[in-house]
């Protein structure tokens, strides 16, 4: 007689542990090849909010008076940032200069720009009345041309009647 093998219960099960039914060929693979890839990005993290302030309200005088003292809104100062972290520049002549210098600069093309703004702004009131006056002339030159069509169109319609 020949030799019995051995029977198992289920086939395509294996010993190792690493690998399951799912996998049956798994056993011909290294563990290092069945892990299942981690994504960086479906890691949950936690989600950083800014912490928003919002504007003070203002409550009415006459809503104020009804209030009771402890809902009053109260009058807080407001918290300056101290002077006493600023440290005073002293500057030598030269550097003076220079910002003198600057400054006139900086307010000669101030000045240019203004002076700019100004011509535009009558340039285009110029060009609007302008355009104001084209308008009109096409606007009356259409008028006539359709009433000239219209007259043509009604004498047709007068001739075929007859």
């Amino acid at each position: 007689m020949g030799t019995l093998a051995p029977v198992r219960s289920n086939p395509g099960q294996t010993s190792h542990p690493h690998f399951s039914l799912a996998f049956p060929y798994a056993k011909h693979f290294p563990p290092e090849y069945c892990k299942i890839p981690h994504n960086k990005d479906s890691v949950y993290k936690d989600i950083e909010r800014k912490v928003r302030k919002f504007n003070s309200i203002e409550v009415p005088k006459k809503l104020q008076a009804i209030l009771p003292f402890t809902s009053k809104p109260k009058d807080r100062p407001k918290s300056k940032k101290p002077t006493t972290d600023r440290i005073p520049v002293i500057m030598d002549t030269d550097e003076k200069k220079r910002n003198a210098a600057i400054q006139q600069l900086k307010q000669i093309k101030h000045e240019k720009m203004r002076k700019e703004k100004i011509k535009r702004g009558l340039q285009k009131k110029a060009h609007e009345a302008q355009k104001a006056k084209t308008d009109l002339v096409t606007k009356k030159r259409q008028r006539e041309d359709r009433r000239e069509r219209y007259r043509e169109e009604d004498k047709k319609q007068k001739r075929a009647r007859r």
